[in-house]
């Protein structure tokens, strides 16, 4: 026991979760797949192909994924993936880009002309005062 947790149980979850963002293509197989992320699973999670965007949000356990259709079974052998985001300039994942990108999204999303707070009107505010 390690603070009351079954040590095995603490050791297999510690090296799942380190193995997550590995490039390891590991893979439980259709059997156990269906119910422990691998790896393999969470490399699926992080395609930019169409087929793989909202797949595989868990992190061990497969349960809310296959609840919500979510789950996407990898092959027993590497399936061909990029990962990352589409734009980001050259260098999508420099320091850069890191930090200033955001803002560059929310300064073009941002509204063109900022309306002004509704007023109570004339009616409702002699009212509530009466």
């Amino acid at each position: 026991m390690i603070s009351g947790v079954n040590a095995l149980t603490m050791i297999g979850a510690i090296t799942l979760t380190h193995l997550q963002h590995s490039h390891l293509w590991v893979t439980f197989g259709p059997r156990w797949g269906r119910w422990l992320l691998s790896p393999a699973h969470h490399q699926i999670h992080h395609s930019i192909d169409v087929r793989h965007h909202n797949r595989n949000f868990g992190n061990t356990c497969a349960l809310f994924d296959r609840l919500f259709g979510t789950l996407y079974l990898p092959a027993a052998r590497r399936e061909p993936l990029r990962f990352g985001v589409e734009g980001g300039g050259t260098r999508p994942h420099g320091w850069r880009t890191a930090l200033f990108a955001p803002f560059g999204k929310a300064w073009a999303l941002r509204p063109r002309k900022l309306r002004p707070l509704a007023q109570p009107s004339a009616k409702r505010a002699n009212a509530s005062h009466g």
